[in-house]
């Protein structure tokens, strides 16, 4: 059997490549804003944690 007539090898979608018609594997804008607001407030509750350890010891 010609290797013309085989069907192509699955290692090349497995290497990661993605046909030119493929969505780009980015976050749409809402899932970024979320994603600000989010570490916008893990680093809120850090600071919050911080001053009320610091409170609790003294």
């Amino acid at each position: 059997m010609s290797t013309r007539t085989q069907a192509p090898s699955a290692t090349a979608a497995q290497a990661g490549e993605v046909l030119w018609s493929d969505p780009r594997d980015e976050p749409s804008p809402e899932a970024r804003r979320a994603q600000r607001m989010l570490r916008r407030a893990g680093l809120l509750l850090a600071v919050l944690g911080f001053v009320a350890a610091v409170l609790l010891v003294r």
